[in-house]
């Protein structure tokens, strides 16, 4: 569970299974290489993906989750390249930046606590893009998710909260998150996502859409409020358009803490 944060609560088996997640990713060192097949495919799945168009958004979704689930899974190098302490999280303290995909540069955050002794959920995958120090697309974990069809047979999928920055002034102004609901038959899918967006980049969400395996269906307010069709226990489901995002301003401190973790000043 997130300690100190506006995620929480989650559901007890998405608890479990992150937690779990947790101990398999681990801070083993590892060698780093100057690149491999998965660093060269993140490589390249973000420079098409930069600058953020519109046009292919769902394409590049689809190409930065695909990466992000392929460095969650990565277990080979998991070497360190950065390490800060921070307050964003109260239990989890000190934020390690980890090299996943073996190309020597970080693109994963994990928060920990001071003696590394506790579980924890807070983690994930960043990528930065033309040439700026905050990350460009933020992918944060979530959990595994499940979907339940008519014949009682279930799927998991990992479900993920995930920010981008368009307009790379250092702040999140597009929220996606999957395993929605967004066509209202009850299910929850890997490829059923919300999306919000902040279009005028001060904080405040401005329009809202669903897409469901690419079909795109529009949001519009109502009385000022955005209604999101997320999973139960998220508590973000109507989402007033004249108030600053939480989850905008509570990822923009996570963006924060990784360029400080990756400069001089960091406190270690």
């Amino acid at each position: 569970m997130i300690a100190g944060g506006p995620l929480a609560p989650r559901r007890a088996v998405r608890a479990l299974a992150g937690a779990v997640l947790g101990l398999l990713l681990g801070l083993a060192p590892g060698a780093a290489e100057e690149g491999t097949p998965l660093s060269r495919k993140a490589d390249r799945t973000v420079e098409a993906a930069w600058p953020f168009a519109p046009e292919t958004r769902w394409e590049t979704y689809l190409a930065i989750k695909q990466v992000a689930e392929a460095i969650l899974r990565e277990h080979r190098f998991n070497r360190q390249i950065a390490t800060a302490r921070t307050d964003t999280f109260t239990e989890y303290p000190r934020l390690f930046l980890l090299d996943k995909d073996g190309n020597g540069a970080a693109d994963f955050f994990i928060y920990h606590s001071e003696g590394l002794d506790r579980l924890t959920l807070e983690f994930g995958v960043f990528f930065r893009a033309g040439g700026h120090a905050a990350p460009y697309w933020l992918v944060f974990n979530c959990g595994p998710c499940a979907d339940t069809v008519m014949d009682g047979s279930t799927t998991f999928f990992l479900a993920t909260h995930q920010f981008v920055d368009r307009n790379a002034d250092g702040a999140f102004d597009l929220y996606i998150l999957n395993g929605c609901d967004g066509d209202g038959d009850g299910r929850l899918r890997a490829l059923d996502t919300q999306w919000l967006y902040d279009d005028d980049f001060d904080g405040r969400p401005d329009r809202a859409e669903s897409i469901v395996a690419g079909e795109v269906r529009r949001i519009s307010p109502v009385n000022g409020m955005l209604a999101m069709n997320c999973p139960a226990g998220f508590r973000y489901s109507a989402i007033p358009t004249d108030r600053t995002f939480p989850l905008f301003t509570f990822m923009d401190r996570i963006s924060a803490d990784i360029v400080m973790a990756l400069s001089d000043s960091a406190i270690r």
